[in-house]
């Protein structure tokens, strides 16, 4: 009886882990996939683009690779103690 419980919790544990992958595997492509819109939104809007006024009218959006998570990265930032934040040079004039 205890090897037949034990088969049971080991054998549920594998297909929950399964659900749960692929779960996450939706959500991260939906998450870069909204990532994706959100930037060509943002370089479309003459007032949030760092492409200017002209840049805006002839974006035609982003040249995004297709998803594909075997390549993310999961990460934490963790930002330096009592350092200032500083402009960086874009290569777009502004």
């Amino acid at each position: 009886m205890k090897k037949q419980i034990l088969f049971f919790i080991i054998f549920f544990s594998c297909v929950f882990r399964d659900t749960v992958a692929q779960v996450d595997s939706v959500s991260a492509i939906d998450e870069a996939k909204k990532f994706q819109k959100e930037l060509n939104e943002e370089y479309h809007d003459p007032g949030k683009s760092p492409l200017g006024k002209k840049g805006t009218k002839n974006f035609k959006g982003h040249s995004f690779f297709p998803v594909n998570l075997k390549f993310r990265v999961v990460a934490k930032l963790k930002r330096t103690e009592n350092e200032l934040f500083f402009q960086m040079k874009t290569t777009v004039p502004v």
